[in-house]
């Protein structure tokens, strides 16, 4: 994915998925996943490392045809539900002349304490991977 139009996609993801809560994710490939947000008029947020083509964007589905595309979710797509579900969608930033987007979340725990964590999609071609990163 070229750098220019990465960064239009991230701006045009920052105030559509902003403010949204992580919600329930869909593994459709080995390296693709849709992540709801609870913005029904934003769609979904699809991320893929395939490494033929990195990639994330908006996505208009059905729950239903995710269910349908969906297969039994993997370490990392059970990680992201357990660490990242409920939590706020704070922040989508591009790294500066890179093809890294960050997915900042915060989370308010039952003890009070607010705990933030980052998603990271490194888009990088054939070094394509996601990462979880905690405070």
């Amino acid at each position: 994915m070229h750098q220019q139009i990465l960064k239009d996609i991230v701006d045009e993801l920052s105030p559509a998925l902003a403010g949204g809560i992580f919600g329930k994710i869909w593994q459709l490939s080995r390296a693709s996943f849709a992540i709801d947000f609870h913005r029904r008029e934003a769609g979904f947020l699809f991320v893929t490392t395939d490494p033929s083509l990195p990639r994330l964007h908006l996505i208009r589905r059905t729950t239903r045809e995710l269910e349908k595309q969906s297969q039994p979710s993997g370490e990392f797509a059970q990680s992201l539900r357990a660490t990242l579900g409920g939590a706020t969608l704070k922040s989508i930033k591009q790294d500066v002349f890179d093809r890294v987007v960050r997915l900042t979340f915060v989370r308010l725990e039952e003890t009070g304490e607010i705990h933030e964590q980052v998603l990271i999609a490194q888009l990088t071609g054939r070094s394509a991977n996601l990462f979880l990163l905690d405070d």
